[in-house]
């Protein structure tokens, strides 16, 4: 057994290294909105490298915590769906994962409070909503469409507390959360594909379990398409240049371009997480950078 601080090494790495970008996924949300927020309402450099830098350790302290406590929680459906994690492998303890927890999420809300009482409210919610969806007695986790529903309202609280950091939300900055918000519940319908065996087994209702695997593949693409003529259509009532209307079309038929072949390999966990973290990440994250870009240039 690893000495505590090589368990949350250990743990710590399992939650930010290859085929598990969550809680890195979340930090770049709040950094892009940060960036955008900061542009928009002219933030001077100062103020922005400060609240950079408290905003990147509050948000990664407290997702990194919410993650490694559903890690706590799925041990053993985990090692069903042959995800070797350090708790399934006992190459850490389960008390040094609470302990972990604990003093990371303590870092998270801390930190959070020293930007501003808005942002350690939008971090304390994000918080609540992320352990209550692991949490056993509750477990909003294994509750059919309201994970789905957790998942992506996590996702655009990511990008609302980049934003206030500054003090206050661009229209821009909500068109990105809104979009993100479709696009998490997507990734998520995806995701959930490589671990349909340990989900059965223990109950936890997700899409492809209650409506099946090509249906769920099928809702996915169907709700891309709808989140992608939103977003352009949003893009255009802002007054974007055309060239990042003609972008974000492109970014979000090469979505729907990678989820078509899920329909053949969807039983292929290693094929699931390799179109999740090698294609639609890449794709959502430079639709995300296309939206700082158009503000930027509309307002320039």
């Amino acid at each position: 057994m690893n000495t505590s601080f090589g368990s949350y090494i250990l743990l710590i790495k399992s939650r930010v290294g290859r085929g598990n970008i969550a809680p890195i996924s979340f930090s770049l949300n709040t950094v892009i909105a940060l960036i955008a927020a900061s542009i928009l309402t002219g933030i001077d450099w100062l103020t922005f490298g400060k609240n950079l830098v408290l905003s990147v350790i509050s948000m990664l302290a407290t997702a990194i915590s919410v993650y490694i406590y559903n890690d706590l929680t799925d041990i053993k459906i985990d090692r069903i769906n042959k995800l070797y994690r350090p708790l399934v492998t006992g190459k850490a303890s389960q008390k040094d994962a609470k302990t972990l927890i604990a003093l990371l999420g303590i870092i998270g809300l801390t930190t959070s409070l020293l930007i501003n009482f808005k942002v350690f409210l939008l971090m304390l919610t994000y918080y609540a909503l992320f352990f209550l969806y692991s949490f056993p007695p509750v477990r909003l986790k294994s509750k059919f469409l309201v994970n789905k529903i957790t998942v992506a309202t996590g996702t655009a609280i990511a990008f609302l507390i980049g934003s206030v950091t500054t003090g206050t939300i661009p229209t821009p900055v909500l068109l990105i959360a809104g979009y993100s918000f479709g696009a998490a519940l997507t990734t998520s319908m995806v995701i959930d594909l490589r671990d349909i065996e340990g989900d059965k087994k223990y109950n936890v209702q997700t899409l492809p379990i209650v409506w099946g695997p090509i249906l769920t593949i099928r809702l996915a693409i169907a709700l891309i398409c709808s989140v992608g003529l939103g977003t352009i259509i949003g893009y255009y009532r802002l007054g974007f240049n055309n060239a990042f209307l003609i972008l974000a079309f492109s970014a979000f038929s090469a979505w729907i371009y990678v989820l078509i072949p899920l329909l053949r390999y969807w039983n292929d966990p290693f094929y699931v997480e390799a179109t999740v973290i090698k294609k639609i990440a890449p794709i959502g994250f430079l639709l995300q950078i296309l939206t700082v870009l158009g503000a930027v240039f509309t307002i320039s």
